[in-house]
């Protein structure tokens, strides 16, 4: 059992946080997708658990329960494969009928799981409509599939994502003259308040050596404390 996790922990170097940070930020989901959602974060929690009780009380399915019970390997990853695709199916059909909330959930899945393969044939127009119209969680989502290959649209994007108060663990650093200042400012307050001056402008001359006198400013939105523990 212990090998099967770690085998399939691997895979998700994205970390949990990051698929469950939606429930540190205001999201867009329908009460459809919200389920799902939730329903796939469980079946996956589920995998962690070594307390029989535990088992016996996650809200998971009576087969996948039954796997885990028994620590049979070959079974949880049948399972949870099919809870898998069965969710991708969910949210390809309901993003096809007008939910793109559902989209939303499609991209979140596919960045966690490292599996870009999941957005094979799918449109993500509507991600980008989405973060037009002033919808954080798509500005951060469109941030991160973009990451590697645009780095000026992904800070862009980032930047966007934090005006609209998508509170979330991220550390970048942006030359002076392409920063604006009542916004540089506001996130330093925010991390003065949570770090402390002193705390905080360690971390700024850790990324950028003070005593060169860097032209870079530290930006920082502080983890929230819902997730320091997890």
């Amino acid at each position: 059992m212990i090998r099967f996790i770690l085998a399939l922990c691997s895979t998700l170097l994205f970390s949990i946080s990051n698929f469950s940070y939606a429930t540190t930020i205001p999201t867009t989901y329908t009460p459809a997708v919200a389920k799902a959602v939730q329903q796939l974060q469980q079946d996956f929690a589920a995998l962690m658990l070594v307390d029989a009780k535990e088992i016996q009380t996650a809200p998971i399915n009576a087969a996948y329960k039954n796997a885990l019970l028994k620590q049979d390997e070959k079974q949880i990853k049948k399972l949870f494969s099919k809870q898998q695709q069965d969710f991708i199916q969910q949210m390809k059909k309901l993003n096809q009928g007008g939910d793109h909330s559902a989209l939303l959930a499609l991209v979140e899945w596919s960045l966690f799981s490292q599996d870009r393969d999941i957005l094979q044939d799918i449109s993500l127009q509507p991600l980008r409509q989405l973060s037009q119209q002033g919808n954080a969680q798509a500005s951060y989502l469109s941030a991160l599939l973009i990451e590697y290959t645009d780095q000026k649209q992904y800070i862009s994007l980032l930047e966007q994502a934090a005006q609209m108060r998508l509170v979330d663990e991220y550390h970048f650093r942006l030359p002076v003259e392409l920063q604006d200042s009542k916004k540089a400012e506001y996130y330093r307050n925010l991390a003065e308040k949570s770090m402390g001056k002193e705390k905080y402008q360690e971390a700024i001359c850790a990324v950028s050596n003070c005593e060169e006198d860097l032209e870079w400013e530290y930006v920082e939105i502080p983890m929230p404390e819902s997730l320091k523990n997890n």
